[in-house]
């Protein structure tokens, strides 16, 4: 969800800049985790944002993601979840930002980060984040997100798919199901 669905970087950033009164830019942002790259002074601010229920009233949808995930849900062929690890802190406002802006979408699935952290357990055909650790080793379909903490992230070693936008993310998507529906063709 976060950074897929939502701009929660640039909403961490404004709220990190609030409290500190600092003028930090979400391109400063090149680890994933922000304690690495942000002053140390701010480590346990840094750290604590993610798991504030605020951070999710500040969220915006990603351009065209809307647009694109709900062509995704119209799909018959597609079935569509939204999964996030995240601390129980902030799973309500999470849960609220998903039905306010993404009412189409009909699997959300929120786990608790104090329990669980792989997504790698999970059995999906795709699998879209901006985490390249949630991606690695999965057995479905991966696509990254770009963003400046993932820039490094050797995409083609892992066999990954990079995509700067949703509408990236859409081809890409489709692509897979017109060869996973061609595989189904041949065997049929």
């Amino acid at each position: 969800m976060d950074n897929v669905l939502c701009n929660t970087a640039t909403s961490y950033i404004d709220l990190l800049n609030y409290y500190t009164g600092e003028h930090f830019t979400v391109n400063q942002l090149t680890e994933y985790d922000t304690t690495k790259v942000l002053p140390k002074q701010y480590s346990k601010l840094a750290a604590g944002l993610w798991n504030w229920p605020v951070l999710y009233k500040h969220v915006q949808p990603l351009t065209d993601s809307q647009q694109y995930i709900k062509r995704l849900c119209d799909n018959t062929d597609i079935e569509v979840y939204v999964i996030s690890i995240s601390h129980p802190d902030v799973m309500k406002s999470k849960s609220d930002f998903i039905r306010r802006e993404y009412p189409f979408i009909q699997n959300v699935i929120l786990i608790d980060s104090n329990n669980y952290k792989c997504k790698q357990l999970l059995n999906f055909d795709c699998l879209v984040d901006d985490n390249p650790t949630n991606l690695v080793g999965g057995l479905y379909q991966k696509i990254l997100l770009s963003y400046y903490w993932n820039k490094s992230f050797n995409t083609s070693f892992n066999g990954i798919v990079r995509c700067n936008d949703w509408n990236d993310i859409y081809n890409e998507i489709m692509r897979i199901l017109k060869a996973k529906q061609g595989v189904w063709d041949l065997v049929n």
